[in-house]
């Protein structure tokens, strides 16, 4: 499993470039490397942010964020939804 440190270090760094995910909690999923031996990266974590944005009107939508991050806590990729 991924360390603590590591999620909150990828965390702080989510919180500042998504400053409307700050104080969530990532749901965590571990992905095995789709490339035999560990691949390029070995195994990584998809960590998920999840908020509910509010919309003029008095709508809201939901947002997320998806950080694939290695065993070594770097971030390989992020994606987000509009």
């Amino acid at each position: 499993m991924i360390e603590n440190r590591i999620v909150d270090t990828v965390s702080r760094k989510i919180y500042q470039q998504f400053p409307e995910m700050s104080g969530i909690s990532p749901s965590i999923r571990q992905q095995n490397s789709s490339q035999g031996n560990k691949g390029r990266h070995g195994d990584s974590y998809l960590l998920t942010y999840q908020v509910s944005a509010s919309l003029p009107g008095g709508k809201s939508m939901p947002r997320w964020v998806r950080v694939t991050v290695n065993m070594d806590g770097k971030i390989l990729k992020i994606s987000t939804s509009r």
